[in-house]
Order: C-alpha cells, then sequence, then structure tokens
C-alpha cells in the first residue's frame, strides 16, 4: 500500500463530493451549454471548450492503494494470474475475478494478502464460467456474480462459502456489460436478430436480476438494406455507454459526439452535443490505424474512415458526470494534439456542463470499478505486469 500520497489533498473533498453528487455543477467550475427544448427533451449544445491541457480544468487522480498482483521474481507464481474484475467493499477489501483459472480471490482490506480463493471453473452451482463476468460487492459479507456464459447471478460470502443462486433472463448476444457507480446494477448492449428480416439491431438492456430483462435505449438505428454492392462494416460507429449513479444511461456511438441520456424505463430525456472533430489522417496515422484494426478484424482494416474514431469509451462517474475517453486523433478545433502514448477523458454533466479534462496516468486500464469519488482499475508496466490501484477522483481547484 502507498502511504502519504494524499497528503495536502483534504480542503478538495468538501469540493469533490458537491460537484460528484450534485445534478447540475455549479457555474464557476463548469462551462456550459446552450439549451434548447424539443418535445420536452432538453438539448444542450456546447460551444468552445477549453483545451484538453488546460491547467485551469485539469481533474486529478490521486493513488490511494497499489497491490501488486506478482512478485519482484516474474518466474515465482504471481498473487493472481490475470485480473479481469475489481470490486471493492466500504472497508476496503478488494474482490477479483482471476480470468486464467475463473476463480475468485479476496484482498484483505489492509494488508495486501489474499485471504480466500474459491468458486472454480464450471458450470454447475458455485462455479464460474465466463471471465467477462461482473461481480460487485453485495452488502458488507457477499460478492454477487453475474455470469453471462450461465445466465446465472450467484452469491458468495466473503469467506468463500457458496450461498445461492437463480437464472437471469439474458436475452440477445454479444455486446459488453457495465455496472452503475456504487451499486451491483448491471447494464448489456446486447445484438438482437428481427425475424422477419433477419436484419441485426442492437440495445441498451437493463439486467433485472429477479424478473425479466428491461431495454432503455437503441444504439443504432439504421439497419435498412443497403444497395447492392455496397456494404456498413459492423464495427463503424460503435455503440457504447455509461449508467449514470442517480438514473439512466447516457448512450452514444464512436463516430458522432452527440450523447442521449434515457431514463431506466427507456424514455430519452436529454442530449448532451460536443464540439470535436476529426483531424486529417497523415500517412503515420493511416498505418497505426491499419494495425490496430487489423488485430481485431483484418478485413476491415482498409476502412480508415470507419475506424478513425472520435472517441473510445464512455465511463460513468457518480450521480450525474460521465466520461468519454477522447481519441489521438480527434480533438475541438485549434486545440493540440493528444500525444498517442496519453489517454484524455472529457468530463461532463448530463445536465450539458463540461466539467474538465483527467490525463490518465501511463498504463491505466478502464476502470472495473468505481463509487463516484474513486476508481479502481489495472495499471500494468512495460512488462504487461498488473498492479491493481485505487484512485481518489479530485475535481480542478476552482
Amino acid at each position: 500500500m502507498t502511504d502519504g500520497v494524499v497528503r495536502g489533498a483534504f480542503a478538495l473533498v468538501g469540493l469533490a463530493a458537491a460537484c460528484l453528487a450534485c445534478d447540475g455543477p455549479p457555474k464557476d467550475t463548469a462551462v456550459p451549454a446552450s439549451v434548447q427544448d424539443s418535445a420536452g427533451i432538453q438539448i444542450y449544445t456546447l460551444g468552445d471548450i477549453p483545451s484538453w491541457d488546460d491547467p485551469a480544468h485539469q481533474w486529478r487522480l490521486v493513488l490511494e492503494r497499489e497491490v501488486a498482483t506478482a512478485g519482484e521474481d516474474l518466474s515465482s507464481e504471481p498473487m493472481i494470474f490475470e485480473p479481469q474484475g475489481l470490486s471493492r467493499f466500504q472497508d476496503g477489501t478488494i474482490a477479483v475475478l482471476d480470468g486464467a483459472d475463473l476463480r475468485l480471490v479476496v484482498l484483505h482490506p489492509v494488508r495486501d494478502s489474499v485471504t480466500a480463493r474459491f468458486a472454480p471453473s464450471g458450470q454447475g452451482p458455485g462455479e464460474i464460467w465466463s471471465a467477462n463476468a461482473q461481480i460487485w460487492a453485495d452488502g458488507d459479507t457477499a460478492i454477487g456474480i453475474l455470469d453471462a456464459g450461465t445466465r446465472r447471478v450467484s452469491y458468495f460470502a466473503l469467506a468463500g462459502t457458496f450461498l445461492h443462486s437463480r437464472t437471469v433472463d439474458f436475452p440477445g448476444g454479444g455486446g459488453m456489460t457495465a455496472q452503475r457507480p456504487g451499486t451491483g446494477e448491471t447494464f448489456a448492449w446486447r445484438y438482437f436478430r428481427d425475424p422477419e428480416t433477419g436484419l441485426l439491431s442492437d440495445s441498451v438492456i437493463r439486467l433485472n436480476l429477479a424478473g425479466p430483462a428491461v431495454a432503455v435505449a437503441p444504439l443504432r438505428r439504421d439497419r435498412r438494406p443497403l444497395p447492392p454492392g455496397e456494404s456498413r462494416p459492423l464495427f463503424s460507429g460503435s455503440g457504447t455507454f455509461a449508467p449514470i449513479g442517480s438514473g439512466g444511461v447516457m448512450v452514444g456511438t464512436t463516430d458522432v459526439a452527440e450523447f442521449r441520456h434515457f431514463t431506466d424505463a427507456g424514455a430519452l430525456t436529454a442530449i448532451v452535443r460536443v464540439p470535436l472533430e476529426r483531424r486529417a489522417l497523415t500517412l503515420e496515422d493511416e498505418q497505426i490505424v491499419r494495425e490496430e484494426v487489423a488485430q481485431f478484424a483484418p478485413s476491415l482494416a482498409d476502412n480508415l474512415g470507419d475506424h478513425n474514431v472520435l472517441w473510445s469509451r464512455l465511463e460513468p462517474l457518480g450521480d450525474s458526470l460521465f466520461a468519454l475517453d477522447q481519441t489521438s486523433l480527434t480533438a475541438p478545433a485549434g486545440e493540440p494534439r493528444i500525444p498517442r502514448d496519453t489517454r484524455v477523458w472529457r468530463i461532463f454533466s448530463v445536465r450539458g456542463h463540461y466539467l474538465g479534462a483527467l490525463v490518465l496516468p501511463p498504463g491505466v486500464g478502464p476502470p472495473y470499478w468505481n463509487d463516484g469519488e474513486h476508481l479502481m482499475a489495472l495499471q500494468r508496466d512495460e512488462l504487461g505486469v498488473a498492479t491493481i490501484v485505487v484512485y481518489r477522483l479530485e475535481p480542478p481547484e476552482r
């Protein structure tokens, strides 16, 4: 555990809590947007926003804890082979899904020692089948896990005792899952096929752990057949979303900087438009994009226009904030380019305020857990060895 990293920061905690909890941030801490109303839907259109490297609008991540998953001697058995899911309890206990053996690992709330390993790979009661399962703290003494492979939610005591499980309605196929900050509520982006036309459609759904799933939002509307000879790559304009702590989800597609807020029941309530634009690709950029695309879809590597995306991910940040992961190939007009080895989050409220930018530390991946004021993620070194890190979010000091 890292000591002494939070000294001098306590004066900002109240501001952080107020900013993360409010429905609309104070006007002196945000850049507001113009507002329109269209049939009861608020449309927020942001004008010029500060540059990503503007020091007056910089958020910070303050490291509070780090847990190594391997010893100094990398030839020895690591503590955790391949962490692929993280959750944190209020007392600091950390639950980890180890994707190598598909088992759960519990870490002591203060020491970095393992207190339990359980739930082996399998499809029976008390077993885990999916490496991308979602885990969360169920109260203070149990772990919940949603396993898409077996379409089942299971609960375990922290000591490893299997408590109970039930089948979950998990319609459709494919797609990503995400959890609401601070809770175990799980949402999923799923594909569906129209039985009459055979066309694919997709939607965000809210998984009900005790009943049918609820459709929340469509991600792509245009699934009409194309003229002969034309095609639309599956990954063009990939959809992603962020469940908001106070309710609803923000959704968008990575080729458009427009984000829509839907309630949990599926009603569209607000649209936030952000002034991002694509940069012209240099020859070096084109080669990098081709190499990145070829890793997961070789046949699409030449469709550069479809992969020069405006942003890559949406992240929920508490009750009313969300962040978009801005790529190095896009920016508001006139702002300096983001270096390729740097990741930047742009932070907004669901009410159309720009709150600033967060430059992520090197090697930090997308967070597996957050409660609106803290993030927990994996941070990898140059050899790819992962460290579990817990950071506290600090807004700009204004």
